[in-house]
């Protein structure tokens, strides 16, 4: 997967990676992700270090989720291992994985361009209906080691 190179953004001053360095992965239709061309619409959740927004890509739903990392070595790695991720584009599609169509450095934050889920976190099922059956969180399980299975056997990232 490419390397995206940590250097001085221009539009903040803050450390961050070069505009020319930017990583955007395949979008729909295979095209790299034009950030300008997201309309971002409301708030889906809110975490200890940021928070989601749904958007909209033409009519296409994806989800946005800002990164806020104050230091900046953590921020720096952050940014790197996702940018490799999202630079492998084969996972575009794959099961089990949510598709990240771009990653970006913006006034200081990490922000992901990601496939919008609309069944809600598994927070949120927890809340709900309480503790997962025994069932339940054995076919959760089955699909994160999937997942896992697919980053590190087919794409090598893990």
């Amino acid at each position: 997967p490419p390397k995206p190179a940590y250097g001085r953004s221009a539009s903040t001053g803050a450390e961050g990676p070069s505009a020319a360095s930017r990583l955007t992965a395949a979008g729909p239709g295979g095209e790299p992700l034009d950030w300008s061309k997201l309309v971002i619409g409301k708030m889906l959740g809110r975490g200890a270090s940021g928070y989601v927004r749904r958007a909209l890509l033409g009519s296409q739903e994806l989800a946005v989720k800002r990164i806020a990392i104050s230091d900046d070595e953590r921020r720096k790695q952050t940014f790197n291992e996702i940018a490799a991720l999202v630079g492998c584009g084969a996972h575009v599609g794959a099961a089990n994985l949510v598709t990240c169509y771009g990653v970006r450095y913006i006034d200081g934050n990490i922000e992901i361009a990601m496939e919008y889920m609309d069944l809600g976190s598994l927070g949120d099922r927890l809340s709900t209906h309480g503790p997962l059956p025994e069932q339940a969180l054995a076919a959760v399980l089955a699909q994160i080691l999937a997942a896992l299975r697919h980053l590190h056997k087919e794409m090598h990232a893990v």
